[in-house]
């Protein structure tokens, strides 16, 4: 993915923002930001990898999200095709430790940024090899974007183990649909469990978490779901 425009990364976060209500004092202070960076980098001045890392953080979406140059579009419609979007390790940790595993065998690497969404796991056989070992709990593909009328969110998911999620405060409602496998959802003291094909509506006000039916961790194809906030968002 091309990094080498700041106006695409200043574009996006500006976008994901306004998508949250936030003002630029609000999200200075999320972010642990002054709001005069914060105006700086949404003008499409160049940040350092501290700097994108607190925003990514501060706006909750992956920092090769903020990257896209295909995120936002004007035009009406728009065709999702098989092979769009990119995988991403959906749980921090996970990814931390695998840039750790990654540069500590690739001598003199240790300077490269740390990425959650490396070109080796755009690869299914390395997602499941490393789901299988227990060196990742999930994995998401990140499909969404801009139309003319809005921002969607849609979302691939690989579940090999517990996936928990905060409450976004948004009450936002999403869609979750079970494609292969099965899951566990857990929400408001709640337990559901959902087959291949089923699929659940929710509001996200509150915490869930999400995990496969099968404990063995080592099954595979892993539980798979698709998840789609079910509202078009202005930006």
């Amino acid at each position: 993915m091309n990094r080498s425009d700041p106006a695409v990364f200043g574009r996006n976060a500006r976008a994901f923002r306004t998508l949250r209500g936030w003002s630029i004092r609000d999200f200075s202070e999320r972010a642990g930001l002054s709001t005069k960076t914060i105006v700086k980098v949404e003008s499409g001045n160049a940040c350092t990898v501290k700097t994108e890392r607190k925003i990514a953080d501060g706006l909750n979406v992956y920092i090769g999200r903020l990257w896209d140059p295909d995120l936002l579009a004007q035009a009406p419609q728009r065709v999702i095709r098989s092979d769009a979007g990119r995988w991403f390790f959906a749980i921090g940790d996970d990814a931390a430790a695998h840039h750790a595993r990654v540069s500590r065998a690739q001598v003199g690497e240790e300077g490269e940024r740390m990425r959650a969404d490396p070109e080796e796991i755009q690869e299914t056989a390395e997602r499941h090899r490393l789901g299988r070992a227990g060196l990742a709990r999930v994995f998401v593909k990140t499909c969404g974007g801009g139309i003319s009328s809005g921002f969607f969110q849609f979302n691939e998911v690989e579940l090999f183990g517990l996936d928990e999620t905060p409450a976004d405060g948004s009450n936002f409602p999403y869609m979750l649909i079970c494609r292969t496998g099965g899951l566990r959802m857990h929400i408001r003291g709640e337990t559901y469990e959902l087959n291949a094909g089923e699929s659940m509506v929710f509001d996200g006000n509150d915490p869930y978490s999400v995990e496969p039916l099968a404990k063995d961790g080592s099954i595979c194809p892993p539980a798979t779901f698709y998840f789609l906030c079910l509202r078009l968002l202005r930006v």
